[in-house]
């Protein structure tokens, strides 16, 4: 079973370093999370100030409870699910899709393993060593087609709904649609 979940950061901070568990649990606020609406609120007090405004934070893409990504994609939410968005389009549409994620130091990919799988291939170059790139760290899974595409999709969707419903941006809409589509396209159905 395929989990994705969106965190947002409680105070908009950025972190560099790896957090604990538990400072992971002070410092996020899982966005689909109901009973945490005011402390949603309070984290996006900025975002009817900045007509762009992202809010920091993570997507933690889960296999069976196997992490696959999680909160070292550390960044701004909407710009995490620009690359997630962009790298199924291409894989759609090329049956293989390249995004690079934490200033190209991540590189992840996506392919088709066979009818019903598809390989995602996360390659990691440390900042240290990123000069040379023969130098990688690499995590592979092979997932199930459906279950990813959609389980991403309809996470997506729903971050940016949310996000709607905090602050009326046109783009917001804009980006609604374009998922809407994306989905029906692939499933024939509505999202």
């Amino acid at each position: 079973m395929i989990e994705v979940r969106t965190f947002i950061s409680k105070n908009n901070i950025w972190f560099n370093e790896k957090l604990s568990k538990s400072e992971i649990e002070r410092q996020f606020i899982n966005f689909e999370d109901k009973d945490k609406e005011s402390e949603i609120k309070l984290a996006l007090r900025y975002l009817n100030d900045y007509i762009d405004f992202s809010p920091r934070g993570f997507i933690k893409i889960k296999l069976n409870e196997q992490e696959l990504l999680g909160e070292e994609e550390f960044g701004y939410l909407n710009e995490l699910w620009n690359k997630y968005i962009s790298l199924i389009t291409s894989y759609l549409l090329d049956g293989h899709a390249i995004e690079y994620l934490d200033y190209y130091h991540k590189k992840v990919t996506l392919e088709t393993y066979d009818d019903t799988s598809i390989q995602l291939q996360i390659t990691m170059v440390p900042e240290e060593e990123a000069e040379n790139l023969s130098i990688n760290k690499n995590k592979g899974f092979i997932l199930p087609k459906d279950a990813f595409i959609l389980a991403l999709l309809r996470s997506a969707y729903n971050y940016y709904e949310r996000l709607y419903s905090y602050a009326d941006n046109e783009k917001l809409i804009i980006k609604m649609k374009e998922l809407s589509k994306l989905y029906k396209d692939y499933t024939g159905k509505d999202l």
